[in-house]
């Protein structure tokens, strides 16, 4: 352990992390100082140790800055929005139509009158007909994201 307390900014030094004015200032004390020019010489060494005994991968470099671009990436929470809002739009039509199909033509709220329309709003809130639209949803919104995945990420 060293008794200087600038000894530890070797390692910041080859490391490059130290500003140039700072350095330069670590330069000019290793100068006068043996214990800090002592540490210096010590971390190149490690330095070229640890440097000639392994070898970096081919392409490894290049997966790291791949990597490193896609957290780069705007967060996308509007997009994700907007893509559920259209899920659920397409579901809604889809529901619709199919429960438009489903009364063998009639529309649902045939007539004027208030009973009608309530009649016609209990016909679609049936338990089947709200599983049908919840598996609508689904596969609508999961369409969606794979699209929107894959449109982001390129695959």
């Amino acid at each position: 352990m060293s008794s200087c307390s600038r000894s530890a900014e070797a390692v910041e030094y080859l490391l490059g992390l130290l500003d140039p004015p700072m350095a330069a200032s670590f330069l000019e004390h290793c100068a006068g100082c043996p214990e800090c020019t002592e540490a210096l010489e010590a971390e190149k060494l490690i330095e070229q140790g640890l440097a000639g005994s392994y070898g970096i991968p081919g392409g490894l470099l290049d997966r790291i800055d791949a990597s490193i671009d896609l957290l780069d990436k705007p967060s996308g929470r509007f997009t994700i929005q907007r893509a559920v809002a259209a899920s659920g739009a397409a579901a809604a039509v889809l529901f619709g139509a199919w429960r438009l199909l489903a009364s063998s033509g009639r529309s649902l709220l045939a007539g004027d009158g208030f009973h009608q329309v309530a009649q016609a709003a209990a016909r679609a809130m049936e338990p089947g007909s709200v599983w049908i639209a919840a598996i609508a949803f689904g596969i609508v919104l999961t369409t969606v994201t794979m699209v929107f995945l894959a449109s982001r990420y390129g695959r």
